[in-house]
């Protein structure tokens, strides 16, 4: 405590500084983190949800295939038994099969020696079995080896990689293996559903056929191209066996390739030799994130900015501070050096200031590109700051002036009651946002008064900013000007929050404030400069106040500033 005390005021100004901006990044850093990972726990949850609805797509598009190859083996085996032959209806039913359902590119029927007997393809795929022979093929070669009715094989099409061949064994009349039928389903259906999706742009989709340990993830060029930068295959080659042998129905986990990271998932279809992967962006996870943690870093460093030239303006102050106080045994070195710190201060504080305010004042405006609402808001409160700012040092450099006696006075006669038209004027407006009725009393005949008009008129707006300042809504506030033992006479009253007898002097005193909440923000200066300048001009100030019930302010000003010369009615 000792060695903090023995520190120069600018030292500890600067390091209450960096202790303020230090808790403040930690703050924004910490909160980072949180929604960095709340963000990644989303980002997580909608793989899952993603992944779920692929793979049940995928699982009732088999389904469906499956019963439709049941149904017809089943109609197909009838017609043999009876009529020996396949009618026309079903030829049609297989060609309805293969034209109306989008998934479905081929269906074929071959016999016991692998040759096709019926095929049936869509346009695009209408040479895909050239040879007429799929005895070496291993949806054919699985049925011959494996004779169980009615079992499902499921695998890629050794002639194109492209389709999934759903295939089931067919018996003859006395139940011997007859061949088999089966369907190609274009993959190209599963990837067009994901893409379609409201995140499609930002997923790669793969289906792994486990006993063939084989990758489906895209079957033409545009998808390729679509998704250079979410290569499954990557991923998957390094993991392969582990997805295969993976007892779990979902998993998911973080993986990368080079520079970029994703959000990776798998499931296993269970009643099918199908796992179903995906992948998700995490740069598409993280884009609102990312968005907002630009705008907390451009606050942070409007912050710093803004903290820094204070702390400079301070540290200014300081030493301009310390040069007068070295210099105030003699009158004369100390005026001169007080001159030096207004003028300089005046230009020092007020000119970057204003920058700082027209500057702030284009951003909000949109001068330099659009900006966020969250940013808006921290430009807006940049102005206002910088607007407080200046009325503060404003109040201080009148103030300082005239403590040295350097506040001159433009002394004039001067029509009272047109000074407390303009001065009420000013005013009003925040009066009527609170419905509070403003009161103007000037005795009739009132004179010409001999004062400086412009410092007359800012004690009056002054006097009257507070009482509307602190009165409640649907109250009121008078201004009244008289003649009282032939010395003027000017009363400002409201019904407002009033105050202390004990706190008065504290009110009259230098940023002395009574009120202190955030609504009514003031720079403490008003009362003490309303005082300096009524004395001024050889007048007095007084306050009579009490608590919740009101205050008055009441200047009488000499007979000397009363002129023989009356206002014209």
């Amino acid at each position: 405590m000792k060695f903090w005390n023995k520190l120069p005021l600018t030292t500890k100004f600067i390091v209450g500084a960096l202790f303020v901006l230090v808790l403040f990044a930690s703050v924004l850093f910490w909160k980072g983190r949180i929604s960095y990972v709340n963000a990644l726990e989303r980002g997580g949850e909608l793989t899952q949800k993603l992944i779920e609805v692929q793979s049940d797509h995928i699982k009732l598009t088999i389904n469906s295939a499956h019963l439709s190859l049941q149904g017809l083996a089943e109609k197909r085996s009838l017609y043999r038994l009876f009529y020996n032959r396949t009618p026309k209806n079903l030829k049609k039913t297989y060609k309805n099969l293969v034209y109306e359902t989008p998934q479905i590119a081929s269906f074929l029927i071959a016999n016991t020696r692998g040759q096709i007997r019926e095929i049936y393809s869509k346009r695009s795929y209408s040479g895909w079995e050239q040879s007429q022979d799929i005895s070496k093929q291993n949806f054919y070669t699985y049925h011959l080896r494996n004779n169980m009715d009615g079992e499902l094989y499921i695998g890629i099409s050794e002639l194109n990689a492209n389709l999934i061949m759903l295939s089931i064994p067919t018996k003859n009349i006395e139940g011997r293996f007859d061949g088999i039928m089966a369907i190609a389903i274009d993959s190209s259906y599963f990837f067009d559903y994901a893409q379609s999706g409201e995140f499609g742009a930002n997923v790669a989709l793969a289906i792994i056929l486990k006993h063939q340990k084989k990758i489906i993830e895209s079957h033409a060029d545009d998808y390729s191209k679509n998704r250079t930068e979410l290569d499954l295959s990557s991923i998957l080659a390094g993991q392969l066996n582990m997805v295969i042998n993976s007892r779990e129905e979902y998993t998911s986990l973080k993986a990368n390739t080079g520079d970029k990271n994703y959000i990776f998932a798998y499931k296993d279809l269970q009643d099918y030799p199908i796992v179903v992967a995906l992948n998700y962006d995490e740069d598409s996870i993280l884009k609102d994130w990312y968005s907002s943690r630009n705008s907390q870093l451009v606050f942070l460093l409007l912050f710093v900015f803004f903290t820094g030239i204070l702390l400079y303006f301070i540290s200014a102050m300081v030493k301009h501070t310390k040069k007068a106080e070295a210099s105030e045994q003699k009158a004369l070195l100390a005026n001169q050096s007080k001159s030096e710190f207004l003028a300089k201060m005046s230009h020092e504080l007020r000119t970057p200031l204003n920058a700082i305010i027209g500057f702030s004042e284009m951003i909000q405006a949109g001068y330099f590109g659009k900006l966020t609402n969250k940013l808006k808001e921290r430009v807006k409160d940049i102005n206002l700051c910088g607007s407080h700012l200046l009325e503060l040092i404003n109040d201080i450099l009148d103030y300082s002036k005239a403590e040295a006696g350097k506040l001159d006075l433009n002394e004039a006669n001067v029509d009272i009651e047109r000074v407390i038209d303009d001065a009420v004027r000013m005013v009003k407006e925040n009066a009527q946002d609170k419905n509070i009725k403003l009161d103007v009393d000037v005795e009739h005949g009132m004179p010409m008064l001999y004062l400086d008009e412009r410092k007359t008129k800012q004690v009056l707006i002054n006097l009257l900013t507070n009482a509307v300042k602190f009165t409640q809504d649907g109250g009121k506030v008078a201004i009244k000007a008289n003649l009282e033992n032939g010395r003027a006479k000017l009363v400002v009253s409201d019904n407002g929050k009033g105050m202390n007898a004990d706190d008065i002097p504290r009110a009259l005193s230098v940023f002395g404030q009574v009120h202190n909440e955030q609504m009514h923000e003031g720079t403490g200066l008003g009362l003490p400069l309303c005082k300096m300048l009524t004395e001024l001009h050889g007048g007095k100030l007084d306050i009579d106040s009490e608590k919740d019930k009101g205050t008055k302010v009441t200047i009488i000003l000499p007979r000397s500033r009363v002129m023989r010369e009356k206002v014209l009615v």
